[in-house]
């Protein structure tokens, strides 16, 4: 029994070892939040972008330590070894973009940082404590937009879902847009119309135009049903962007 343990013990110390062998930190190149607009029964999310060094790596764990005196997070991010045959002199550098929820927050001002970045922003008290939303946003399943797009290009956001009860009404013209530096909030509320519900399945579709922005990149934070949300990050670019593909 004690050689069997100690041979587990053996085989554990040595994975973690080879696992730490294999994979290395990266720098992220942006973390993305809205500074405000969050509340303490929304879960909250940041997105994390970033190059892959070559196709020898894959994205591997994010680490995440949370201060809760100073109320700051540090995240940190790691690529692994693909375990590839061929990637002594692979230079080709791969994007990425990854989602990450930090969970429901009390009230107050928080931060995160990761490496030099530092972003900040507030958790305030819902109006509705025992609601997921205070406000009521449309069940999307998609949106789309252009990851490069032209100063000279209206930058437009296309989403997409369906509604299934009859007393619930979805118009562009109650979408709001909230602009913070580089991230865009885009609400897409609904309303509860004073008629008897009944199910009654109907498309939801709509462009929603964006200002004309500087160069850079920017992420679209989309709300939707039930405290979800969707996030794009795309870029303006000075060029008009080739076509590539069919």
């Amino acid at each position: 029994m004690k050689r069997k343990l100690v041979m587990s013990l053996v085989v554990l110390v040595f994975s973690q070892t080879i696992y730490g062998m294999n994979k290395k930190e990266i720098t992220l190149e942006n973390l993305y939040i809205p500074p405000v607009g969050y509340d303490n029964n929304d879960r909250v999310e940041v997105v994390l972008t970033g190059k892959i060094p070559s196709l020898c790596y894959e994205l591997g764990k994010t680490s995440i330590f949370f201060d809760n005196v100073k109320k700051v997070f540090t995240i940190s991010q790691s690529v692994k070894n693909r375990e590839l045959i061929h990637c002594e002199n692979n230079e080709i550098v791969l994007e990425f973009q990854k989602t990450i929820s930090l969970g429901q927050l009390e009230t107050g001002k928080y931060k995160i940082v990761s490496g030099d970045l530092e972003k900040n922003f507030l958790i305030k008290k819902a109006t509705i404590s025992s609601a997921v939303d205070d406000e009521l946003y449309a069940p999307l399943s998609s949106a789309f937009i252009l990851d490069l797009i032209s100063t000279e290009q209206t930058p437009r956001v296309i989403l997409g879902g369906k509604l299934d009860q009859s007393c619930l009404s979805f118009n562009q013209s109650d979408v709001e847009l909230k602009y913070y530096d580089d991230v865009i909030v885009l609400l897409p509320r609904m309303i509860l119309k004073d008629i008897p519900c009944f199910n009654q399945q109907k498309v939801l579709q709509a462009v929603i135009p964006l200002q004309k922005m500087a160069k850079g990149k920017y992420l679209i934070h989309i709300r939707t049903m039930s405290g979800q949300s969707i996030n794009k990050v795309f870029e303006i670019i000075g060029n008009t962007p080739q076509n590539s593909g069919l």
